[in-house]
């Protein structure tokens, strides 16, 4: 629920079948909603009650190292990152923007406005008549053959994530 769950990171082989505890972990963040990517070696923390994406490295010996932290508040709840080479990445959120990075760097390279595309303001009449897209976030990217594709998530009310489209 994004309140009593906490993210930590550390290295365990996929052969240990012992119980796990976070002694040995580096907690990223505590009380949050988040998503992790792996890209290149590193680790991609999403902290979405902060609009914070952090890229952690980890040692052999289990050290973990802060590399970078990129601001997305702009994208209010961050969606999935599409990773195309380790200069350029894309990330949506809710947002009529796409944020492009460098995740060797983290610093934000530009934007892709996809506000021509937005259903923002249709009424559908789902799932009640009247009902009006009133968000349509950036959920997932996919870079295939060159081309960026992208998948709008249109909603009726965003804390509760109800949607407002088949």
């Amino acid at each position: 629920d994004g309140q009593t769950s906490a993210f930590y990171l550390q290295r365990v082989s996929i052969e240990n079948t012992s119980e796990l505890n976070n002694s040995q972990a580096t907690e990223l963040s505590a009380a949050t909603g988040a998503m992790v990517h792996s890209f290149d070696g590193k680790i991609f923390f999403s902290d979405y009650a902060n609009g914070k994406l952090e890229k952690w490295s980890i040692s052999e010996d289990n050290e973990a190292t802060l590399e970078g932290s990129l601001s997305l508040t702009e994208l209010v709840f961050q969606g999935n990152i599409a990773f195309d080479n380790s200069s350029s990445a894309y990330v949506g959120g809710i947002s009529t923007d796409i944020i492009i990075f460098n995740p060797e760097t983290m610093q934000k390279t530009g934007k892709i406005d996809v506000s021509s595309v937005s259903k923002i303001g249709d009424t559908t009449n789902f799932p009640a008549s009247g009902t009006v897209i009133n968000a349509e976030p950036v959920s997932e990217i996919i870079i295939r053959d060159n081309y960026l594709f992208i998948a709008h998530m249109p909603m009726e009310d965003v804390a509760n994530f109800t949607p407002a489209d088949e």
